[in-house]
Parts: structure tokens; C-alpha cells; sequence
């Protein structure tokens, strides 16, 4: 990761580069758009917003050539890496501005409900939407493969998932954005400050108001029965998962409880993730008032090596 890092930040040309190539590769496997938006917010965090916008400029008017030279109209894809961009590009600069990981998630956040917010403008019944889609595209995979036995539970499947899409898929670009850009910091800190990233990951507190409105949002969402309220829940709560995190790796680097017991939260993570997730979104919002990581006593300290 340090050679990646080092070849990005050895000239502009790199950046564009690593941007637009991760990017593209992003189709075949979705992860290395991490990357992309990785390699642009090390670059703005290191060199400001104006060496992040001609990254970002660059990017879209190259692939915005390669579109037009191929004679296509301008494609889905282009419009939606210009928002991956764009929303990266201006949380790398939060993170610039404030050099806190908190401001870079909460951020992210503020993304994430103002997508839920804009859909709920642009569509009357989101639900309605997406389950029109559903019928349209999944509904005759689930028929042709025979994956449900009852129709009746295909329908309710159906219903389950055209009520949690919209939530679901903002915390997903949430998820997106703050991967790239905690990347970004990691890479900044191999380079720059050693140790630096793992400090400021241990400590991270999202505050007291981003716990107190999901708090809020979460209550109109059970009494209310309001579907806005419960898919900016969504967000929210996906970002605590990201101080849950922050907590265990914490406690476990404080009390020297070893590396096999991350090994064992990630194997949790991965193949039960509907339960433990919750676990530690849960962990992290507690977290907020409780303080744990004051008040374990440290046994060892954590290595800050990178």
C-alpha cells in the first residue's frame, strides 16, 4: 500500500491516473472504486482543494472523452462516479480543514441523509418505485430459479426490500465513502505521519449530536411509522458501526488482548453480518455517552508503528 501511495502522490499524472484507472476497473470489481476515491482524497488532503478539483476535473473530462469518442450518449455509469467524486473530493477537504476522522464520517452522513432526503423530493412513494423495479428485474430470477416455494412469500419479500432500498443504498454509499477516505488518511499517515492514522482511529467519537439525532429520528420512526425517518436511521446507524469499530480495536490494542481476537470480530462480520453488525453499531452508539475506552485501564500499549 505505501509503493501505491508513494506512486500517486510522485506526480499529477499519476493521480489522474490512479483515479480514473481504479475507477474503471471499479466495473469488473466493485471494490477497487475505494481506490479511485482513495487516490483522490489523499491528494486533497495533502495538497488542498484546488490539486483535488483538477484531479477530479481531469478524471471527467477523460472519461467524459473516451464516452463522446466512442459516439455513446453520456452513460449512468459517468454521472454516478461524478458523484462519487464530487462527495469525496469535499470530504477529503472536511477532513483537511478539521484533521479529525469524526468530521470526515459525520460528512459522510450528512451525504448519505441528503440522498434519502433528495429521493424522497424526486419520487412521491419510494417504496411503490422500487417495488415496481423488483416485479420488473428480480421477481422472474426468483420465479426462474424456483428459490421460494410461495408466491405469498415472494411477495413479502418483495415489499421487505422495496421498504429498506433507499436506506439501505445511502448507507451503502456512506460505506463507499468513508472506506475511501479513511484509506486516504491511512495512506497519508504512511507517508507522512507514522502512527498518526491508528491515534486517530483509536479516538473516534462521532459527538453527542449525531447520536442525539438518530436518537430522535429513531423515535419518530417506531411511534411514527414514518418511512423517511426510519431509512435516515439506516444512515446513522451505519455510521456507528464505524465508532463500534473504532472502540473494539481500541479496548483490544489497550488491554493487549492480541490480534487473533480482530481476526475473530472480522470472521463475525463476514459471515454473519446481520447479527454482528448490529453489535457494533450498538457498541458505538453506547460508546458515546459511556466512554469505554477511559474507562478500561491500559495494559499495554498500542504500537503506533504505522
Amino acid at each position: 500500500m505505501r509503493t501505491i501511495a508513494t506512486w500517486i502522490m510522485a506526480r499529477r499524472m499519476n493521480s489522474l491516473v490512479a483515479t480514473s484507472g481504479f475507477a474503471v476497473l471499479g466495473f469488473v470489481f466493485p471494490p477497487l472504486l475505494v481506490m479511485s476515491l482513495a487516490s483522490l482524497g489523499l491528494v486533497t488532503m495533502r495538497r488542498g482543494s484546488r490539486e483535488g478539483l483538477l484531479i477530479l476535473l481531469g478524471c471527467i473530462a477523460l472519461l467524459g472523452s473516451m464516452t463522446l469518442l466512442s459516439a455513446q450518449p453520456i452513460r449512468l455509469d459517468l454521472i454516478v462516479l461524478t458523484f462519487f467524486w464530487l462527495t469525496a473530493w469535499i470530504i477529503a477537504m472536511v477532513y483537511r480543514l478539521m484533521s479529525t476522522p469524526a468530521w470526515m464520517i459525520n460528512a459522510a452522513g450528512v451525504i448519505g441523509l441528503g440522498c434519502v432526503a433528495a429521493f424522497y423530493l424526486l419520487v412521491s412513494d419510494p417504496g411503490a418505485f422500487w417495488l415496481v423495479l423488483l416485479d420488473q428485474y428480480l421477481r422472474p430470477l426468483f420465479v426462474e430459479q424456483q428459490l421460494l416455494q410461495s408466491s405469498a412469500d415472494l411477495d413479502k419479500l418483495m415489499m421487505t426490500l422495496a421498504q429498506v432500498l433507499t436506506g439501505g443504498l445511502a448507507a451503502m454509499v456512506c460505506v463507499v465513502l468513508i472506506t475511501g477516505m479513511l484509506l486516504a488518511r491511512w495512506w497519508q499517515a504512511l507517508l507522512y505521519n507514522p502512527g498518526g492514522f491508528r491515534q486517530e482511529f483509536y479516538a473516534l467519537r462521532l459527538g453527542h449530536v449525531t447520536a442525539l439525532v438518530m436518537m430522535a429520528l429513531l423515535a419518530v420512526s417506531l411511534f411514527g411509522q414514518h418511512a423517511l425517518s426510519t431509512d435516515m436511521v439506516t444512515v446513522l446507524w451505519l455510521l456507528f458501526f464505524f465508532q463500534g469499530l473504532a472502540v473494539v480495536h481500541s479496548l483490544i490494542g489497550m488491554t493487549g488482548m492480541g490480534v487473533g481476537w480482530l481476526v475473530s470480530l472480522y470472521l463475525l462480520l463476514a459471515i454473519v453480518p446481520n447479527y454482528a453488525s448490529p453489535v457494533i453499531s450498538g457498541l458505538g452508539l453506547v460508546d458515546t455517552w459511556f466512554d469505554f475506552r477511559r474507562r478500561v485501564p491500559r495494559k499495554n500499549k498500542p504500537d503506533i508503528s504505522e
